[in-house]
């Protein structure tokens, strides 16, 4: 299993939901505001800061890690449970399992398919406009853990960051009405996380 380093929230939802995000973090440097994901879903205005939503498909509870496709069963035995959440970003698919605990700091990315995993990295990178990775070939896709951290937590609403070896971006969402968007911390960091995308949902490490 690839590991990654990043940041993300515990997860909780809020009875209650709240139709407007909350503002994002400001960024480092100014991005230009994206409104809307290409499959034409509108969001909140984002105060000038860059964002990128998606929408969530799916949230399974009661999980556990699996080595093969689709990485992860119904629990069958007394080790720490996980769920399952599945969102659709550019029209490719992606997910992560969070561990179901108060509080954890990791995630793990879970890819659905390599031409899935393409068109949620070619969304990213062209909605931020940054490099697209070129693909490779020889990989092996599997979970990718990555280190998470709760940064606020508005209503229904949870902004945190996922860090990629030194690159961070922030990523929103909320479970209840099952939204999300990435929100640009500044364009290297951007950058850096295509690469990261790329190798976790895309092209896979080396066998």
């Amino acid at each position: 299993m690839r590991t990654f380093e990043w940041v993300w929230p515990v997860l909780v939802v809020a009875c209650n939901s709240d139709a407007t995000p909350p503002p994002p973090p400001r960024p480092e440097t100014p991005a230009p505001a994206l409104q809307a994901d290409p499959v034409g879903e509108k969001d909140e205005p984002t105060h000038g800061d860059a964002a990128l939503p998606f929408t969530i498909t799916k949230v399974v509870t009661g999980q556990e890690r699996r080595l093969s496709p689709p990485f992860h069963a119904d629990k069958i035995d007394r080790e720490m449970g996980w769920t399952y959440v599945e969102a659709t970003l550019g029209g490719g698919t992606f997910g992560w399992l969070v561990p179901d605990k108060d509080a954890f700091d990791r995630i793990e990315l879970v890819p659905t398919t390599s031409a899935d995993g393409g068109r949620v990295v070619e969304t990213f990178a062209n909605a931020f406009k940054v490099y697209l990775p070129k693909p490779t070939s020889g990989g092996r896709l599997g979970r990718s853990e990555i280190p998470v951290v709760l940064v606020s937590r508005a209503t229904s609403w949870l902004t945190t960051t996922w860090r990629c070896e030194d690159a961070e971006v922030f990523v929103q969402f909320n479970l209840s009405e099952l939204r999300g968007r990435f929100v640009q911390k500044n364009r290297k960091g951007s950058w850096s996380w295509a690469g990261c995308l790329a190798s976790a949902l895309r092209d896979g490490s080396a066998p």
